[in-house]
């Protein structure tokens, strides 16, 4: 059968652009045989425009300008501008470099799929989707035959209470129960799918933790990349603050690492660290790092992943529902503080990691992510185009 995966829109955003690698790695690799017969993977976006010439190059000279500025006149007003363009021309080079578009500037045709992925990440979380919740994420543009054979793979509503309204609800319940199988990525999720849709879903692990080290190695090993030649800290934190940015540097006084960002920030001491870093360099940088401080789902999991020490700034304003299922899958409900006292961080960052029982669960949760794939992909279903 041919899939495509359905996920959220390109842009700059490490996680986001990660667990679609993920997925589509452990599709394209894992199921690539005579017994499933999966033959292609195709990788959608929404908001998706053709760009000609003309605009790819105005797109690159603001690139280049904006850095330009940084290097010169650096502040925060320069990279809140510079912002956009560098982040999704990062999304655009990673995506290519790693196939996860068909055809380059064209709409992908929907109708030769015989059937579909959604997930992963906040594709069901109404404030982020929008109208594109029902039309591309419920897979309403689908046959109704397509979406019987579809399946949704660690979907997230973001948050542990469904956003939208009763005549939302009753709309995008009937596209769901339509679905071949419903996994979702928290445990509010299954909840939510059972209370409010009225569908049995199953909770299943972010396709970051189905992809191997080697998966993520061919990342780094595809570009020159570098780290700090002292020992360091990594951090990656999404909201920056005058409060965050003092905690960050007392972690750096208590530890004696350098510290090490992951995001851009204008007043950076190395001139590179005033730019957005490429995946593969924010993915060495999280590899070789000696502990982690973020506020950051997938800067949780890649710490995991990368048995790294770590601390997760508590933010209720972003949703905590993701953060307490990975915890309390992984047993590391410790790693997770709400206060931003610097001895209460470096208290956790000190405290130790039972990483052999930690990557015990890991290799289970990975072994249950694929047996869902397997077990509701490939079946040999002909495609029903009388929807």
């Amino acid at each position: 059968m041919k899939f495509c995966i359905v996920t959220l829109p390109i842009h700059g955003n490490y996680g986001g652009m990660l667990q679609a690698y993920a997925l589509r790695s452990v599709c394209s690799t894992t199921f690539l045989d005579s017994e499933t017969n999966l033959y292609n993977t195709h990788y959608a976006y929404c908001h998706k425009r053709h760009e000609d010439l003309f605009t790819h190059l105005c797109n690159q000279l603001k690139l280049y300008i904006g850095r330009l500025y940084l290097l010169c006149l650096p502040s925060p007003v320069v990279l809140y501008t510079e912002r956009k363009a560098t982040s999704l021309a990062l999304a655009k080079e990673f995506y290519c470099k790693n196939c996860l578009r068909s055809k380059l500037g064209k709409e992908i045709d929907f109708s030769k799929s015989d059937a579909f992925i959604v997930g992963s990440d906040q594709v069901w979380r109404k404030c982020y989707t929008l109208d594109l919740l029902y039309k591309l994420y419920g897979l309403g543009f689908a046959t109704r035959g397509q979406r019987q054979r579809s399946i949704s793979y660690a979907a997230s509503f973001g948050t542990d209470e469904w956003e939208g309204t009763p005549e939302e609800t009753k709309r995008f319940g009937e596209l769901l129960r339509q679905f071949k199988a419903v996994s979702v990525r928290e445990f509010s999720g299954v909840r939510i799918c059972k209370e409010v849709f009225g569908v049995d879903a199953v909770q299943m692990p972010d396709p970051t933790l189905l992809a191997t080290l080697e998966d993520y190695e061919r990342v780094i090993n595809s570009e020159k990349t570098r780290v700090p030649k002292a020992p360091y800290f990594a951090s990656y934190v999404l909201d920056d603050s005058t409060e965050a940015s003092q905690l960050l540097g007392d972690v750096e006084k208590g530890t004696g690492l350098y510290h090490q960002r992951l995001l851009p920030k204008s007043t950076a001491r190395k001139r590179w660290d005033r730019f957005y870093c490429t995946v593969a360099q924010w993915l060495r940088y999280l590899r070789d790092c000696d502990a982690v401080v973020t506020d950051s789902f997938h800067g949780c999991v890649f710490s995991i992943i990368y048995n790294k020490p770590f601390v997760c700034l508590g933010n209720e304003g972003r949703g905590s529902a993701r953060f307490d299922t990975l915890f309390q899958v992984f047993g590391l409900e410790n790693r997770l503080v709400a206060s931003r006292d610097p001895e209460e961080v470096l208290r956790v960052l000190r405290q130790p990691i039972d990483w052999q029982r930690v990557n015990a669960i890991h290799e289970a949760e990975r072994q249950r992510g694929l047996d869902f794939l397997r077990s509701n992909l490939y079946d040999g279903a002909s495609p029903d185009e009388q929807g």
